[in-house]
C-alpha cells in the first residue's frame, strides 16, 4: 500500500474515532483505551496488533453489558473469573436477539447480515456455527490464534467482496486481489469503530 494512500486511511480512522461520544462503557475507561491502542496500532502499521485489539475492545465492551444487564442483586455475587470463559462468538449468539447494533461488525454481502432475523430462529449449534462464520468473528479469531501463518484461509476471504462496499473503504480490485494485513486491519478497525459509535448512540438514547 503505498503511503498517500495509508495516510488517507489514517485520516478516516481518526475521524472516524471523533465521531464516537465520550462515554464510559467498561471500568478503568479500559474501552477508551482500547480503542486508543487499537487506532495507534494502525498508524504505526502493526496490522496484526490492530486486529487483535479492536476485537479485544468489542468483547470487553459486550461483556461488561452483560454485566448491566444483570438484575442488580446478581451484579454482588457475579464472579468476574466467568468472564474468562465468554468468546466473542458466544457474546455474539447472545446479542443476536437484541437491541446490541452487531450489524455495524458484518458487511451487507454475507449471508449472516441478511439473514440475521433467520439466525434468531435457528437451534443453539446452528447459529454458533454461522456466527463463526460471520468475516469480523473469523478475522478476529484467524489472526488471534494464527491460523493464517498456516495458509489456512486467504486473506480476500476476510474483506467484503460487494463492489459498491470496496468503494466505500476505497479499495479498488488488485488491492482485493491481493490484500496485505493492513487491508484487513483498516477494514476490520472501520466496522469496530462504527459499532463503537452505534454502540454508543444506543446507550445514551437509552438513558435520555
Amino acid at each position: 500500500m503505498d503511503m498517500l494512500r495509508f495516510d488517507e486511511r489514517c485520516s478516516m480512522i481518526s475521524d472516524l474515532n471523533k465521531q464516537i461520544k465520550p462515554l464510559r462503557l467498561t471500568p478503568f475507561k479500559w474501552d477508551i483505551l482500547y480503542r486508543n491502542e487499537a487506532v495507534k496500532c494502525f498508524h504505526q502499521h502493526l496490522p496484526i496488533s490492530c486486529v487483535v485489539v479492536s476485537s479485544a475492545l468489542v468483547e470487553t465492551c459486550l461483556c461488561w453489558e452483560h454485566f448491566r444487564r444483570k438484575p442488580k442483586e446478581e451484579r454482588k455475587t457475579i464472579e468476574l473469573d466467568e468472564f474468562r470463559f465468554v468468546s466473542l462468538n458466544s457474546l455474539f449468539d447472545e446479542y443476536i436477539d437484541s437491541d446490541i447494533p452487531l450489524e455495524s461488525l458484518m458487511d451487507t454481502d454475507e449471508p449472516q447480515f441478511t439473514a440475521i432475523e433467520d439466525l434468531k430462529k435457528r437451534s443453539k449449534k446452528e447459529r454458533r456455527e454461522a456466527i463463526s462464520r460471520i468475516r469480523y468473528v473469523l478475522t478476529r479469531n484467524k489472526f488471534t490464534h494464527g491460523d493464517l501463518f498456516y495458509l489456512r484461509v486467504s486473506l480476500s476471504n476476510l474483506i467484503p467482496f460487494n463492489k459498491e462496499e470496496l468503494i466505500d473503504y476505497g479499495i479498488e480490485d488488485k488491492e482485493w486481489w491481493n490484500p496485505s494485513f493492513e487491508t484487513v486491519a483498516y477494514v476490520h478497525l472501520s466496522k469496530t469503530l462504527r459499532f463503537m459509535k452505534a454502540f454508543t448512540d444506543l446507550l445514551i438514547e437509552k438513558t435520555n
